[in-house]
């Protein structure tokens, strides 16, 4: 069992998938009466989920967690925190 340090470079995608699902119950049951809540909400989110991937994600030693199936090292940091551009 993994103690909570050792989830640590996982931790800006439980947040952010975790915060999705509430931001959309929020929007389901307000629904179009607080369209400007669910907007703003959605905006610290996505601030607060920076401010974590900042933080929390930055692992540059390759970092295997969940058996393996997740895979956190510098490459990976590096996608999370530059967008990058693709040719198609």
């Amino acid at each position: 069992m993994a103690n909570g340090l050792s989830m640590l470079p996982a931790l800006p995608e439980i947040y952010l998938s975790a915060a999705i699902c509430v931001l959309l119950l929020i929007d389901v049951f307000f629904g179009k009466d607080r369209r400007r809540l669910v907007a703003a909400l959605t905006l610290v989110v996505l601030l607060a989920g920076a401010l974590i991937t900042a933080t929390c994600g930055a692992v540059w030693a390759r970092t295997l967690l969940f058996d393996g199936l997740y895979v956190a090292d510098a490459v990976s940091y590096t996608h999370l925190t530059l967008p990058t551009i693709s040719p198609v």
